[in-house]
């Protein structure tokens, strides 16, 4: 019925792991985008903070969220902000 070559088979490998690449550079882009937007977001909140009583309870929240640390080298006391 159907008669495939080896050359058609690899062509086949070929594109499956052209697609599960893609899928997963996908995947991991969209966790850097989702920790950078959450790290902009303490950020900011941080800097409008008006207190230091409100300024520490916003960096205790940010220490439970799994976010990277390069991403958060603008927090005070952290040491890679003093390696600069």
């Amino acid at each position: 019925m159907f008669r495939f070559t080896i050359r058609d088979l690899l062509w086949l490998i070929v594109v499956v792991a052209m697609g599960c690449g893609w899928w997963f550079d996908r995947r991991e882009a969209k966790g850097v985008i989702k920790a950078q937007f959450e790290s902009l977001k303490i950020y900011y909140d941080y800097v409008g903070a008006k207190s230091d009583d409100e300024r520490r309870e916003i960096l205790k929240n940010a220490k439970k969220i799994h976010i990277p640390k390069n991403y958060l080298r603008w927090l005070p006391g952290d040491e890679q902000s003093s390696n600069r």
